[in-house]
């Protein structure tokens, strides 16, 4: 969710990191990567042409949806089971604290401030490599619906203990 810069916001790293995830493991119904924001001419040709490369599947395997509403953006993260943010470099990264409140477990790269944070609150895993994102991706769709529900419960109190408006 936010700006679709290929390089500063690693979407590039998602896609290698999803790709990879989807050659090696159990394939799972319905599962999608959604990236939500606006992206320039340039880096909406630059990650069509590594979806090609990738031979990831555009409207099926990954949807692009632009720039959206609040109201859109707040539905698609209800509907999603993980939020992936692999940020290079991030001033705050507020869209993972949008996640967090939202009880959303998070993958996020050490790059993200907030890195440390969601590590020690167990809200979500943090990554630096491609085999790293496919295997976090992994582990979250393959947590028991209780072990899910904890981390779940995990985003939510590191937002309420860390990144409430009154905190």
């Amino acid at each position: 969710i936010g700006r679709s810069d290929i390089y500063q916001k690693g979407i590039d790293r998602v896609l290698n990191g999803y790709s990879l995830f989807l050659n090696s493991k159990v394939p799972i119904p319905g599962l999608n990567l959604t990236i939500v924001g606006p992206a320039d001419p340039l880096s909406d040709q630059i990650r069509h042409d590594l979806c090609r490369e990738l031979k990831l599947e555009l409207g099926r395997q990954v949807y692009f949806a632009g720039k959206v509403e609040e109201s859109e953006r707040n539905r698609i993260l209800s509907n999603s089971k993980v939020y992936i943010h692999l940020s290079r470099f991030e001033g705050f990264g507020l869209s993972v604290i949008q996640a967090l409140s939202a009880f959303k477990p998070v993958i996020v790269s050490r790059q993200v401030p907030t890195s440390d944070i969601i590590e020690n609150y167990k809200a979500g895993i943090v990554v630096d490599s491609t085999e790293e994102i496919a295997n976090a991706i992994a582990t979250v769709f393959a947590l028991s619906e209780d072990e899910y529900i904890q981390m779940a419960r995990n985003a939510r109190r590191c937002y309420e203990e860390q990144f409430h408006p009154d905190v």
